[in-house]
């Protein structure tokens, strides 16, 4: 099974588990702005409500961008260390990647997952320079 986490939008998370034959269980969390608190307990609470054990992944599929800086570095940094705690491959998937169809998905998130490697972590793509300033 792959965890399937998109965090690119700031209002919204969502996570999905994808078996090798059928699309299993999609969850979207809304938010605003608290991915860092929302992340992992939602994450924990979609596994418990299926009966889905983390030691049952082979992988996690992350949406590595573009998308907002924070969001997406949340998002990215706790699959990147559920990977590395699990010792799973994890992998980037971009937003010009997805396909609306849920089985073609699903096939490209395995096809990508054949060919991630324990050990290599994700990278976000914001987009743009990010645009930090200082407050007035």
């Amino acid at each position: 099974m792959i965890l399937f986490l998109d965090t690119s939008q700031k209002e919204k998370i969502i996570i999905a588990v994808y078996a090798r034959n059928v699309f299993k269980k999609r969850n979207l969390v809304k938010i605003k702005n608290h991915h860092s608190e929302e992340l992992l307990k939602n994450i924990d609470a979609f596994l418990k409500i299926h009966s889905l054990k983390a030691r049952s992944l082979s992988g996690i599929a992350v949406v590595s961008g573009p998308g907002g800086f924070s969001s997406l570095r949340i998002g990215i940094t706790c699959a990147n260390t559920l990977a590395w705690a699990l010792e799973i491959p994890v992998f980037g998937v971009a937003m010009a990647e997805f396909d609306s169809n849920e089985k073609e998905f699903r096939n490209f998130l395995f096809k990508k997952l054949k060919k991630a490697r324990r050990g290599i972590f994700v990278v976000p793509l914001y987009g743009k320079e990010p645009n930090i300033t200082f407050p007035h």
